[in-house]
């Protein structure tokens, strides 16, 4: 599974811990886990560590942040810790298996994703933007996002109802191929040797993916801490 929010995923995570299934979180750098515990450290009136509450040192704080308007980031955060037991979340993904397996389910973020394949995907419900949303130019790093969890899938994606009806729009059904290139870096600067760390292509044809490419790439240079947190890919990951 494949999802757009922390917030979602966890909820997911929560949703098949009480129903005793195991799975395993993508989580290299312990940013969704802490963001879980950053709920309990808000409410004893110590900072974020996380991400997403960094800077906070008040759970009320986020509340109030968060119920001023429907988009606010933190608002997933808020109707999560709202609808459930805080200490059932803190369990559900304290629960999460640490080598994925193809006997359970494996979730993870766009974010967290790239890099990474799998036979196949399941995009969360979170991605079923409008199609009016979508179609805003305020959008584009969204369907980035979109883009590089679709082609996370080597066999099969499955998709929401609402977001296939858009790639059918949006991506048209004419028959001439055309490719949609994708690349993560070092920085923006190659002139001061910033490099390519990921190339991905997806081939389209009559509102489908026909064919796809991706590959890591070694950039002959250590990758910023920063740089490494954005993408999701580290040194390691392209040493070889």
């Amino acid at each position: 599974y494949i999802f757009r929010k922390n917030s979602s995923l966890i909820g997911k995570a929560v949703e098949l811990f009480e129903i005793e299934k195991i799975f395993h979180v993508v989580d290299p750098n312990k940013n969704i886990s802490q963001s879980v515990e950053d709920y309990f450290r808000l409410n004893d009136g110590l900072w974020g560590k996380s991400q997403a509450f960094e800077g906070f040192n008040s759970w009320d704080s986020v509340v109030a942040i968060a119920k001023k308007e429907e988009t606010n980031p933190f608002r997933g955060f808020v109707d999560l810790f709202e609808n459930n037991d805080p200490d059932l979340i803190r369990k559900a993904i304290n629960s999460s298996q640490k080598k994925e397996s193809a006997e359970y389910p494996t979730l993870t973020t766009g974010h967290q994703a790239k890099g990474m394949e799998w036979d196949r995907v399941c995009l969360s419900d979170d991605f079923s933007f409008s199609s009016e949303y979508l179609h805003k130019d305020q959008t584009e790093e969204e369907l980035r996002l979109l883009y590089v969890s679709m082609t996370r899938a080597k066999e099969m994606l499955r998709l929401p109802p609402e977001l296939h009806d858009f790639c059918q729009t949006k991506l048209g059904q004419s028959p001439q191929k055309y490719a949609v290139i994708d690349l993560e870096t070092t920085g923006l600067d190659p002139a001061h040797g910033d490099r390519i760390t990921e190339i991905g292509i997806a081939v389209w044809q009559n509102g489908e993916i026909v064919d796809r490419y991706q590959s890591l790439v070694n950039p002959k240079r250590k990758i910023p801490a920063f740089v490494q947190d954005l993408t999701g890919i580290t040194d390691a990951m392209v040493r070889n």
